[in-house]
């Protein structure tokens, strides 16, 4: 009977880590938000495509830096839904770096994973398409207006485009005390990136400067502001990203919502400036012939769609996850705001005046 005690004790302790565990795993798989899944998934969309790629060096490269990235992405998520962290400024900023960092740190690994993906170009079916369905190739039209003046602005604004991301981006990640918003913002944003990502793995092309090359009569003459564009795309462009124009869909969904919280502060002053803004950087895309008609069309319809989808699921996730107790997606950076002096002091009673009643 000794024996049976002293060789059920470990038995019952492994049994309890075992239950513990367990529940620890039930709970941090609840606790993780529609926007960790989305990241989550797209990542190992990311993984298995490479890992599917025939064999090569170029393959290896890419497999080792996308695990890379998925395990500092998971393991932030083990810390932070699985309260490994706890709740504080440091863990909500860990939090936030990374799920932006993750995605945008995908993009810069594009340039060498869409050719070990996808070694295609479907640039003639997008231009087919164009002048099946619109009947003209937008960037062949307006090679008639340019000259050195046309060409700075449009490249202007086509450089922009970081500007616009980073004036929206930056003051939500860091600023924001309104977390239902922010949470709006961020699974529409990081939804436009990762939707994107994914479909220039399916349709990938070099766009009409490479594709209709013979169709220009006039040369992109040089300036300071194109001189920044090709510096820019020769040094961090994917090459192969058209379809959908991320230039239209990322300040598109910026403006569609900023234009749906414009009854609030700063939104009600900016978005006639996002407005101005996303429509010259659209424009600037085909004038400076890095993309066809058909590209700018699917931008747009990746932000609409985004930005309707994430306003109904963060209607509905929020007030879930508040009623099953678990942690909200975003928590907030920044202690809140005391009340006024004049709400937060309760009016006092009148005592002289009753006394002489």
């Amino acid at each position: 009977m000794f024996y049976d005690r002293y060789d059920s004790a470990p038995q019952r302790s492994r049994d309890a880590d075992a239950l513990t565990l367990g529940a620890w795993t039930r709970r941090f798989l609840a606790e993780l938000a529609v926007q960790d899944w989305l990241v989550f998934g797209y990542m190992s969309v990311l993984i298995l495509a490479v890992a599917l790629a025939p064999d090569s060096a170029a393959r290896t490269m890419n497999l080792e830096r996308l695990s890379g990235l998925m395990a500092v992405y998971v393991t932030t998520l083990l810390a932070i839904r699985g309260s490994i962290l706890g709740r504080s400024w440091l863990s909500a900023l860990v939090y936030r770096l990374v799920m932006l960092g993750t995605v945008l740190g995908s993009y810069f690994m594009l340039k060498s994973l869409l050719p070990v993906v996808n070694s295609g170009s479907l640039d003639a079916a997008l231009y087919h398409l164009d002048l099946r369905v619109f009947g003209f190739e937008p960037a062949v039209w307006l090679d008639r207006f340019v000259t050195p003046a046309t060409t700075e602005w449009f490249a202007f604004f086509y450089y922009s485009y970081f500007f616009v991301l980073a004036f929206h981006v930056l003051p939500m990640l860091l600023g924001s005390r309104r977390m239902k918003d922010f949470t709006e913002f961020s699974l529409g944003f990081l939804g436009v990136y990762c939707i994107s990502h994914v479909v220039y793995m399916i349709v990938p092309g070099y766009g009409p400067v490479r594709f209709l090359s013979h169709l220009f009569e006039h040369p992109i003459p040089m300036g300071f502001w194109y001189e920044r564009v090709l510096e820019m795309v020769n040094n961090a462009g994917a090459q192969k990203d058209i379809f959908p124009s991320l230039h239209t869909a990322g300040p598109t969904f910026c403006l569609l919502y900023s234009f749906a919280h414009r009854s609030r502060a700063p939104f009600k002053y900016t978005w006639p400036v996002t407005a101005v803004f996303a429509a010259n950087i659209i424009a600037a895309t085909m004038f400076l012939r890095w993309h066809f008609l058909i590209d700018v069309i699917a931008g747009l319809t990746v932000a609409l769609a985004v930005h309707l989808a994430s306003r109904v699921i963060v209607r509905r996730e929020i007030p879930s996850r508040e009623r099953r107790g678990l942690q909200p997606v975003w928590t907030n950076l920044w202690p809140e705001r005391a009340r006024s002096r004049s709400s937060a002091v309760a009016p006092r009673p009148n005592t002289e005046s009753a006394a002489a009643r």
